[in-house]
């Protein structure tokens, strides 16, 4: 049952946040309004949040186009594909972000005739946030990057899932996106490491991060290519191909946040890794422990995510 009343709490307690902290920390912080999948918002909420985002000229992102089941439940209750109902109630901008957006009705695994979504969304100039693992985890993946950039979608790279390394999505972004497109010279190095930087900075209305120029913030990352003293990026003509397609995130040596060393020698000043790792632990085993009293199925964590072979009594 839908807790229409408890969306509205939520709404406005968003509002607040924004209006509270927005342009703190020199404009480093600002706000953006996520009604997070648009098949379990109601359709007045969102656009409720499309006039905030107006009013505020605030960025908005949200899940859709991303999971045949949203995709068809949207197209028989509002008979409009997902992304023609983002145009309709007017949330469709160039400063929306469309979560993962693989899954649009022109892509030919749909079926469906006669789409016009990536036309919309390009004609609008919104963002993808393009997770090339985790959809491809999914046995899913961008139907044709050039597809997109030329339609004008703007293409920004996101991990959503472990592991958090940018480096890995940039390199699976730019596989998966030539098996795909059957195009040797699609999702080029230099498209993907874009899609990684300035990608995400326009998607949320910024052209001061995302880049090294004067006037932006002095963001700045550091990234060895001695493959942390091994082989593994051979020698290096192009660092930015080097990079795509033979660095991890571990390669990472400094990072410069608004000319402040937050990390440097590949290590946090006052994190101790240990301590956060077996954290994490606890919490997932607690997590494990308990997965059968939250799933709809009632099923355990091995019945769920059963284990990659039997374990030993």
């Amino acid at each position: 049952m839908i807790d229409e009343p408890s969306g509205e709490r939520e709404f406005d307690l968003a509002i607040e946040f924004i209006e509270r902290y927005q342009g703190a920390h020199g404009d480093r912080v600002r706000g953006i309004l996520v009604p997070r999948e648009i098949e379990t918002c109601t359709v007045p909420l969102m656009r409720k949040a499309a006039v905030a985002a107006q009013e505020r000229d605030l960025p908005v992102a949200i899940h859709a186009a991303y999971n045949i089941h949203e995709v068809f439940d949207i197209i028989r209750e509002h008979q409009m594909t997902s992304v023609e109902l983002l145009r309709d109630i007017g949330l469709m901008s160039d400063k929306l972000n469309i979560g993962h957006g693989n899954f649009t009705c022109d892509n030919p695994l749909t079926n469906y005739s006669g789409s016009h979504d990536l036309e919309i969304m390009g004609s609008h100039h919104c963002s993808i946030s393009h997770c090339p693992v985790n959809i491809a985890r999914r046995g899913r993946f961008l139907d044709s990057w050039e597809s997109y950039r030329k339609a004008g979608v703007n293409i920004a790279l996101g991990t959503d899932t472990y592991p958090r390394d940018m480096i890995l999505q940039m390199r699976n972004a730019s596989y998966f996106g030539k098996v795909a497109g059957r195009n040797l010279k699609s999702a080029t190095a230099g498209e993907v490491f874009a899609a990684a930087t300035l990608g995400g900075a326009h998607s949320v209305g910024r052209d001061d991060i995302g880049r090294l120029a004067p006037g932006a913030k002095a963001d700045i990352i550091i990234i060895g290519l001695t493959g942390n003293d091994s082989l593994r990026l051979g020698p290096v003509r192009d660092p930015i191909k080097s990079l795509v397609d033979c660095g991890i995130g571990d390669d990472v040596d400094t990072a410069i946040v608004d000319g402040v060393v937050r990390m440097e020698n590949g290590r946090i000043p006052g994190i101790d890794f240990a301590e956060l790792r077996a954290q994490a632990q606890a919490a997932g085993e607690r997590v494990w422990s308990g997965w059968q009293n939250w799933d709809p199925h009632g099923r355990t964590a091995d019945e769920m995510s059963p284990y990659s072979f039997p374990r030993a009594n």
